[in-house]
């Protein structure tokens, strides 16, 4: 069977008139779950922060939705309650990380149209997916070690942006300093102008290639 085309999501802000486009790319479970089949390989992200990865995981029996960013290893965490309008669930979230961050509204706004429409692919970075296992592992650990503790998305988002990631030179996958705020708003040379401080080199277009290949199943069984 062959794949389908990649499923746009333009409903976050109207779809008209937008030409920036950001690659959502969800593990199989996620995928099931917003009943998507299987995808062709969507163009690149036009977003300085590049494609996103998504996985549902459950938190204290509340299901979220952990996105992580390919380039910086910036988190956004939503609430999966409301799956069919992920699209603009994600960029509200992410105004809301990037303007926590100190990003000025300019840059913001700049990064949310070049992420108008939401482009929906498969998961193809293993190291990646590692980082998320790493923040799937953390985010139990602070529930085990706090049970029944009230928390918020933003104080879950705050502490993934401390731990130190391999991919990272083990750096924090936040825009500290003066160079993060002016990397986000740099236009220049598309994708990789606009890295944040800090960010892991995107794979190269072999290795995507190749990692395509990759079980898709990679989260199944981890909640």
């Amino acid at each position: 069977m062959g794949k389908s085309q990649p499923f746009i999501d333009g409903s976050a802000h109207g779809g008209a008139g937008l030409i920036g486009m950001v690659t959502l790319r969800c593990t199989a479970k996620l995928r099931r779950r917003l009943g998507l089949g299987v995808l062709s390989e969507p163009g690149p992200s036009d977003s300085v922060l590049g494609d996103w990865y998504a996985n549902l995981l459950v938190l204290e029996r509340q299901p979220l939705v952990l996105c992580v960013s390919e380039h910086s290893l910036l988190a956004v965490v939503l609430h999966a309650r409301d799956l069919r309008h992920l699209a603009m669930h994600f960029r509200q979230g992410l105004e809301s990380r990037l303007l926590r961050l100190g990003i000025s509204t300019v840059a913001v706004g700049a990064e949310l149209e070049r992420s108008g429409n939401l482009a929906f692919g498969a998961t193809c970075s293993r190291s990646v997916l590692g980082s998320m296992t790493d923040f799937v592992f953390q985010l139990q650990a602070r529930a085990a070690y706090h049970p029944g503790e009230a928390w918020t998305v933003a104080e879950l988002e705050d502490d993934l942006a401390t731990i130190p990631c391999a991919p990272l030179q083990y750096r924090r996958p936040r825009p500290d300093g003066p160079a993060g705020p002016e990397a986000l708003a740099a236009r220049a040379d598309g994708r990789t102008a606009g890295r944040l401080d800090g960010a892991a080199a995107a794979a190269p277009a072999a290795e995507a290639s190749a990692l395509q290949a990759v079980d898709q199943d990679y989260f199944e069984d981890k909640e």
